[in-house]
């Protein structure tokens, strides 16, 4: 696919918070449409399920919503399973990295370090993490 130079000018000039920001929404809507799908539900469905007009389901649905966190864990309420996953710091008091695989997308996680984000092509598979941590029910 040929690609357009001018659009790809201006898609790099786009600040890496609005590029992440953008990439999560979406991440969010197809998490919900995934849930949606395995439970054989519409939007039509969940917007009754929530008691929310049809239309304003089907807006936050278009990718661009700013999901609150009580929307969102409403909806987790509802449909039975998690959207987000938070990792407690409890839970992982000494300093072993984490990875996270979701979808083609993964995140390298060392407590008190940056996060890396990336391509799962991209990603070199070391011994420690061939056994798969489990994200989502």
């Amino acid at each position: 696919m040929k690609k357009n130079p001018r659009f790809e000018e201006r898609r790099r000039s786009i600040p890496k918070e609005i590029d992440v920001y953008v990439t999560r929404s979406f991440d969010i809507v197809d998490r919900i449409h995934e849930i949606l799908k395995m439970k054989n539900l519409s939007q039509k469905d969940l917007a009754f399920l929530l008691d929310k007009k049809e239309s304003e389901v089907s807006k936050w649905m278009s990718g661009t919503h700013n999901f609150t966190l009580k929307t969102l864990i409403r909806i987790e309420d509802i449909l039975g399973f998690p959207i987000i996953k938070v990792i407690s710091k409890e839970k992982y008091k000494e300093k072993q990295p984490i990875l996270l695989v979701v979808e083609k997308k993964y995140s390298h996680i060392i407590q008190g370090q940056d996060i890396l984000v990336g391509d799962i092509q991209d990603l070199e598979i070391k011994q420690k993490y061939q056994k798969p941590t489990p994200y989502l029910s």
